[in-house]
């Protein structure tokens, strides 16, 4: 049953509280405010605001996992090997699945106006219960989700659309874009959630005075118009309001800070239910607890039902909830008043130590760690074990007892009435599709503009380019189709391929994305367009509260903390051990501190442990290294489809030819590169920390970089050359495998490349500009075309320093370019060539053509690969100086 009694016992002057700004509504605290606020409200309305009570029944998830062995259900790690065989599985008509129970046969009620605690170990399924209840849990074919969720007697697939605007979720992991402000990202979700009172909700106010209703609308919408600073002082946030977010690489706010943006995100809007997970990682007990304290006075003065899981909640904490549930493997071990809780498990032979928190001995029930609870005069034989004999020992209880006759009885009319009356009419998204789109629109222009190293590399990569390309085709001979096509193609090109800067950006805008969406921020079609210490009081607490640290001092107390220490013995003391020889000066009874290393490992173990680690990552990191295999393989297919039958003799047949092994050579080079930059940034945090901590050498570091790449290379290479070579009409093993060799040389120069261009580029978007804008380049002056007989003189320099060049010059004169003296004349390279144009000499041989035309001899091979090789040690060696020195953490 849900009482329904006006909020406490505030009169309606019992607080003054001006409504200018968020810092005078928050004048004397958060729970002052909620009474002012909450009275006026319930007075206008004629009884309790609007209230959303939650049951559960009978719920139970399970995922049909697919293994290897039915008797065998262990995770396996992520290898190559693993992810073949789980494939393979995958495909066969005989499927081994396991059906894995996340939770079991779960039934409870969440009422109006109480803070429950949700506590387990980790894997015990309170997070699968947070994300169903909050209508966040995925769906796919291989879950399967049993059980009854309701909201005031309301199916939850009735209301699944339209949820998010009743259930808040605050997920674990703060996914933010680091470039706004802590009030940009705080402001977003307000405009996004409403903004001010709606005149919908404003209806509602007409059961009290005239005077009772407007004291009720102005006070709603002053909380309304200034929530993103009520919250800002609420959460602690008011010093930082106006720093960015920041994340890994750039700096921000601290890692307690930004948990607390995560949970101010989610305090917009009309949210009648408010499901939080984990959100007290990263700050200290007062902080903790002055935000569940503002969560708590939330629930008692607005009738919020308000759910929060922790994982090791002190004592002060604990003892601001109402009732708690304890999971375990799935099981419901307990789902009761909080204050009945220690009372509950004494009853089955365990008791809590005077020196060990509450929440602790709870959690260690049904684990290993229980023996030390348990009391010796109850026999061992009836003290339960497991999960499991806790689940139906607590199913036969009078606490659960009371609850089940709670989930059986009715639903109370007056929530039937809230539901009709306030949740019905509230639509799925609360701003229409233009205002919605420009909200979305303006935060993406601000996201934009502050991101001004991407903007300075893409314009000057586009003006460049456009000037290369204009004045290496300058003056053209029209005539040409041949040149008049290479404009073309390499303008294009260019324009596809200079948006893959855009990749990363838009990856790591997803995790924002779903989060959002998934609260209806907005519609996707928007973002896509763009005090004395009490007894059993913990002292820590006490003393953070005392000198106003937490989130919500609003004590006014100036007494200066350090001046006191100072002035008093307990610092003289501290002095005087701080001068004692040896401790802050030298002493010379005690020799000096000396190390004749810098590091503790040797060299030796340094390259040992670094290359064993660098095999590692790349062996578990399935999904990088299957992805190029793939493409590798449909690359070599696809092209050996389109050239299968080809003829090389012809004017056209062998240019064609040509811009085979133009697009092979540089496109799969060009995905090296793209696929390798993700992840060498993305390790490139953790060589930041270690060589901090001077772990290892950089040399080490690097030389594990580099040969790691060498036979994945290789591999994929083969995969590519293994249906392509044979299908295109090349013939010799000799010639596949020369080929095999200097094309995978090719390629792991751009996997090197893209790894400097990781170490000197500040963000992945950057390094993927430039290295585009230095890969165009490149391909320009590759010497297919314009061919390199044909380039500009002014630009030759430019010609002879593209490692390109030389790699297409030795896949080129083994595939067309050879004919020696000695042979039958079958090679490609002895034809004559016909339907040659005028400007050329009759009777021309393919290989004179490659050479002439091109500029690619099969006589230059060894030349090009002393190139080849020297261009890889080049770009090795500035990775090396760049890892050494250069560091863009900016932290």
């Amino acid at each position: 049953m849900v009482a329904k009694t006006p909020a406490d016992a505030c009169q309606p002057m019992c607080a003054s509280i001006e409504y200018d700004s968020g810092k005078t509504l928050m004048a004397q605290g958060s729970q002052a405010l909620h009474d002012h606020v909450a009275y006026r409200m319930e007075k206008a309305l004629g009884g309790t605001l609007p209230q959303m009570e939650v049951r559960f029944k009978n719920v139970s998830i399970s995922v049909d996992v697919v293994v290897k062995d039915e008797t065998d259900i262990k995770v396996e790690l992520p290898t190559l090997s693993n992810e073949l065989l789980k494939s393979v599985r995958g495909l066969c008509a005989k499927k081994h699945t396991v059906k894995k129970q996340i939770l079991k046969n779960v039934s409870g009620i969440f009422k109006p106006g109480t803070i429950n605690l949700v506590l387990g170990q980790p894997g015990s399924g309170k997070f699968s219960l947070m994300k169903l209840l909050s209508g966040r849990f995925p769906d796919h074919k291989n879950i399967t989700i049993e059980g009854e969720v309701t909201y005031n007697g309301t199916p939850v697939n009735e209301l699944l659309r339209r949820l998010p605007q009743f259930v808040s979720y605050v997920t674990q992991r703060d996914k933010h874009y680091p470039s706004l402000t802590v009030k940009e990202t705080l402001e977003f979700a307000h405009a996004c959630c409403g903004g001010g009172f709606s005149e919908r909700d404003a209806q509602h106010f007409v059961n009290g005075t005239p005077e009772e209703n407007k004291d009720a609308l102005d006070a709603a919408r002053s909380m309304s118009k200034h929530h993103p600073d009520i919250v800002i002082q609420q959460l602690g946030l008011d010093n930082c309001e106006s720093t960015i977010v920041g994340d890994a690489m750039t700096r921000g706010v601290s890692g307690g800070e930004r948990k607390r943006v995560t949970t101010g995100e989610m305090e917009f809007g009309n949210k009648y239910v408010m499901m939080m997970d984990e959100i007290s990682t990263g700050l200290d007990s007062a902080a903790t607890f002055d935000i569940i304290a503002t969560q708590r006075s939330l629930a008692k003065k607005f009738r919020k039902t308000v759910v929060i899981s922790l994982l090791q909640p002190s004592p002060e904490v604990f003892e601001l909830f109402d009732n708690v549930v304890i999971l375990n493997e799935g099981y419901v071990m307990y789902h009761g008043p909080r204050a009945e809780a220690s009372g509950y498990f004494e009853g089955l032979g365990f008791k809590c130590p005077p020196h060990r928190d509450v929440a602790d001995f709870l959690l260690d029930l049904g684990t290993d760690k229980q023996a030390q609870y348990e009391v010796n005069s109850i026999r061992s034989s009836s003290i339960p074990r497991s999960a499991s004999q806790y689940a139906d020992l607590f199913a036969r209880s009078t606490i659960n007892g009371r609850m089940m006759e709670d989930l059986r009885d009715p639903v109370h009319p007056s929530l039937i009435k809230d539901k009709v009356k306030h949740m019905d009419p509230i639509p799925e998204f609360h701003q229409n599709f233009w205002n919605s789109t420009i909200t979305v629109v303006q935060r993406q222009i601000t996201l934009t503009t502050r991101d001004r190293a991407f903007l300075v590399g893409r314009s000057a990569m586009i003006i460049l380019m456009g000037l290369l390309y204009s004045s290496v085709f300058y003056q053209i001979d029209e005539a040409n189709a041949q040149l008049m096509m290479g404009i073309i193609v390499n303008a294009v090109m260019f324009v596809s391929l200079g948006q893959q800067a855009q990749i990363p950006i838009f990856m790591a805008a997803r995790e924002v994305f779903y989060k959002q969406r998934r609260a209806n921020f907005f519609r996707t079609a928007s973002f896509v367009l763009s005090n004395s210490l009490e007894n059993n009081y913990n002292p820590a607490t006490w003393m953070l509260e005392v000198i106003g640290a937490g989130v919500g001092n609003t004590n006014g107390d100036t007494t200066d903390f350090v001046e006191i220490f100072q002035s008093s013995k307990h610092f003289e003391l501290l002095q005087a051990n701080l001068d004692r020889e040896g401790i802050s000066r030298p002493s010379p009874l005690m020799s000096a501190l000396e190390f004749s290393e810098k590091r503790a490992a040797s060299e030796l173990t340094q390259a040992k442990f670094l290359i064993q680690r660098f095999f590692n990552m790349y062996w578990r990191t399935a999904s990088y290294n299957l992805t190029r295999f793939f493409l590798a393989l449909t690359l070599g297919l696809m092209f050996g489809v389109t050239y299968v039958d080809a003829e090389y003799t012809s004017y056209a047949g062998i240019n064609s030819g040509m811009g085979m092994l133009y697009c092979t050579t540089g496109f799969f080079g060009f995905i090296t590169f793209s696929s390798v930059m993700p992840m060498t940034s993305q390790d490139r945090l953790v060589f930041y920390r270690e060589r901090a901590a001077q772990t290892y050498n950089a040399l080490w570091y690097f030389v594990g970089s580099t040969v790691v790449e060498i036979p994945y290379v290789f591999f994929s290479t083969m995969l590519l050359l293994a249906p392509y070579y044979p299908m295109a009409g090349f013939t010799g093993a000799t010639t596949f495998f020369t080929y095999w060799f200097h094309l995978s040389l090719h390629v792991l120069w751009h996997a090197y490349f893209g790894q400097l261009m990781s170490y000197l580029a500040p963000t992945v978007e950057v390094a993927t500009i430039f290295g585009t804008l230095i890969q165009m380049i490149f391909f320009l002056f590759i010497g297919f075309n314009p061919p390199g007989g044909s380039i500009p003189r002014g630009y030759k320099w430019l010609f002879h320093i593209t490692p390109h060049k030389y790699s297409l010059a030795l896949v080129a004169s083994l595939a067309f370019g050879d004919c020696p003296s000695d042979g039958d004349g079958s090679e490609i390279g002895c034809h004559v060539m016909t339907g040659l144009p005028p400007s050329l000499p009759e009777n021309m041989t393919v290989k004179g053509y490659i050479g002439d035309v091109f500029a690619m001899k099969h006589s230059e091979i060894w030349k090009n690969f002393g190139f080849v090789l020297g261009f890889i040690v080049v770009y090795r060696l500035l990775a090396l100086f760049a890892l050494r020195f250069v560091n863009h953490q900016k932290k």
